[in-house]
């Protein structure tokens, strides 16, 4: 495994221990769609010249079925993403980050849309969930994106960065031992989860010990940042709007509440995004968008997350 390790190393000014880590998130890929039902975001960041585009060609030479995404566009991102098994993804500091978030469980990547045909409009029915290697000079905004993260940071080294061609089949062939049996409740853990398998596999001790101390620090810059995810936070400010008599809520006023309440900075279209993964109507009042008062399924919605209102 040590020639890969050095094609990564080749390919970006990166430590050894984040090469391993590219490494194995590589082999994860091979476990999809069937074998994973959580997959992290393999978050490259780092300012320009730190050879991130390089190490994500190197990548794409290791990853299972991989696809370069270049939508910026919402629409074109999501149909992009649709069904794709590991999206290679550069230059993406300004794509919208809830799309990511989308393919992060298989339990939640479904997503519904209108589609113009014959004079009228049908709805279709794609599925995001899949592995993302994105790059990017900038961390992510939101939260959820960032604990649904392994990030690399890479720092500039001067030398001539080579992407070569590399074995798939032997990568493959490695990861048909590996045991996803492990369960943990910890979202952190739960990112690094197929990857430690994959070292456990290989006998890694060396990158088990260095993942152990990532999932330490992620761990903590977790707990110090945002304490609710976007769908949470939606859930809880609804529930503060709704009064009796239960009336239908401008998106604008969740917005606001979203960033006074929680600190959490949402676009309005990214709300509505929420709204109707959760099964919520928009409607039109006045020409301003609102969320459908649905007091039946706030309940049961909050009910499952275990929320309560504020």
């Amino acid at each position: 495994m040590n020639n890969y390790t050095q094609a990564l190393l080749g390919a970006s000014g990166i430590t050894v221990g984040q090469a391993k880590t590219c490494l194995y998130y590589a082999q994860s890929t091979y476990l999809l769609p069937d074998k994973l039902e959580k997959v992290p975001i393999l978050d490259i960041t780092g300012p320009l010249g730190t050879g991130k585009s390089d190490l994500l060609k190197q990548l794409a030479r290791m990853v299972k079925e991989p696809k370069i995404i270049s939508g910026e566009t919402t629409s074109t991102l999501r149909d992009e993403l649709d069904g794709v098994v590991t999206a290679l993804i550069d230059e993406g500091d300004k794509i919208n980050e809830m799309l990511l978030i989308k393919r992060y469980s298989k339990a939640n990547s479904t997503i519904t849309y209108k589609i113009a045909k014959d004079r009228g409009w049908n709805t279709y029915t794609g599925n995001l969930f899949g592995a993302t290697i994105i790059c990017r000079r900038l961390p992510f905004e939101n939260s959820a994106a960032k604990s649904r993260s392994i990030t690399i940071r890479t720092r500039y080294n001067p030398g001539k960065y080579e992407v070569i061609d590399t074995d798939k089949k032997f990568l493959e062939d490695i990861v048909k031992m590996v045991n996803i049996s492990m369960k943990v409740s910890q979202r952190v853990a739960d990112n690094w989860l197929p990857l430690r398998a994959i070292a456990m596999a290989s006998g890694d001790e060396d990158w088990l010990k260095y993942s152990d101390e990532e999932i330490r620090k992620d761990t903590l810059s977790l707990l110090a940042g945002q304490g609710y995810e976007p769908e949470e936070a939606v859930l809880i400010t609804l529930k503060a709007k709704v009064i009796s008599p239960p009336r239908d809520t401008l998106i604008s006023e969740l917005k606001t509440s979203l960033k006074n309440e929680f600190d959490l900075n949402l676009k309005n279209y990214q709300i509505r995004q929420v709204l109707t993964d959760m099964g919520f109507k928009i409607v039109t009042g006045g020409n301003y968008p609102m969320v459908k008062s649905d007091e039946k399924l706030l309940d049961k919605l909050m009910t499952e997350r275990n929320l309560k209102g504020v």
